[in-house]
């Protein structure tokens, strides 16, 4: 088994995501990135990299794989995007959260809506994660992935079905 490449990126540097759909009520494509800039002055960071996607169906967005991609090449700890509703498929974030996660980055939302509250934190790290309560002591998706065995071996975390289980004494 070869070791996933992964690094966890510098939480100063971010990778910006803008989407404007068809839909008329979301923020244009300028709304966006002023309320991305303005985030990013004011936790001082450093934005490395703008990517959009227009109109895409929710399996065509080519600008947010750009954006995973270049949270690795520019060693970006952040995907920047400006409201939870332009980070999400069909109303959930998880997905992009947990893509983030995998490139060594968080997910941040400029105006703040769908973050996680605070009230869970990351058992490895701190950083706040969306609170799981069958899930207490879940970690963050960088964490998960920088978690090796004693000889540095990477962990997988999944679940199992009841039919891959073994019963006991059976």
């Amino acid at each position: 088994m070869t070791a996933r490449p992964f690094k966890r990126g510098s939480p100063e540097r971010a990778v910006a995501y803008v989407r404007v759909s068809t839909d008329a009520a979301c923020a244009s494509a300028a709304q966006q990135r002023a309320a991305i800039e303005a985030w990013a002055r004011r936790e001082g960071v450093e934005v490395a990299a703008w990517h959009d996607d227009r109109g895409e169906e929710t399996g065509e967005r080519p600008g947010f794989t750009a954006a995973l991609e270049g949270l690795t090449l520019a060693g970006a700890g952040v995907l920047a995007v400006a409201s939870e509703d332009r980070a999400s498929i069909e109303g959930m974030s998880g997905p992009f959260r947990f893509a983030a996660g995998e490139r060594g980055a968080r997910l941040v939302t400029a105006d703040g809506s769908g973050m996680p509250d605070g009230t869970h934190r990351c058992p490895t790290c701190g950083d706040p994660v969306e609170p799981w309560p069958r899930y207490p002591r879940a970690v963050c998706g960088i964490c998960q992935h920088e978690a090796t065995d004693e000889g540095g071996r990477p962990l997988e975390f999944f679940n199992t079905s009841r039919a891959t289980c073994r019963r006991r004494g059976g």
